[in-house]
């Protein structure tokens, strides 16, 4: 199949979105473990991050294209890029501000 420029192998796609789909099922699993002990807090960004670059390997895989794999990987890390500073932020100030809780509670206990 002829796509623009690229020609996808139809038999490679199928495999790609086959690989990708118990890749999903993985990772779903492992994410749900990470919830119940709370342990993604803060790093949920990163769990996107990942996902996603393994399913820009796939595309690249299944388009038959390094080129296209790295435009298409940059575009997203552009766009993901600010949203994963904003996260890594916003889980430091809550743990600063869960600090400063927990101080204030001890210095309070004591008078």
């Amino acid at each position: 199949m002829e796509i623009g420029a690229v020609t996808v192998n139809v038999a490679v796609w199928g495999a790609v979105l086959f690989g990708l789909v118990f890749f999903g099922l993985w990772y779903n699993v492992l994410v749900a473990g990470l919830e119940a002990q709370n342990k993604q807090r803060g790093f949920v960004s990163f769990l996107v991050v990942l996902g996603d670059f393994v399913a820009v390997l796939g595309f690249t895989i299944a388009a038959g294209s390094l080129l296209a794999g790295v435009v298409m990987l940059s575009c997203l890390a552009a766009a993901g890029l600010p949203m994963v500073v904003g996260s890594v932020r916003r889980y430091v100030q809550a743990r600063s501000a869960d600090e400063a809780r927990c101080e204030e509670q001890v210095r309070a206990s004591y008078e």
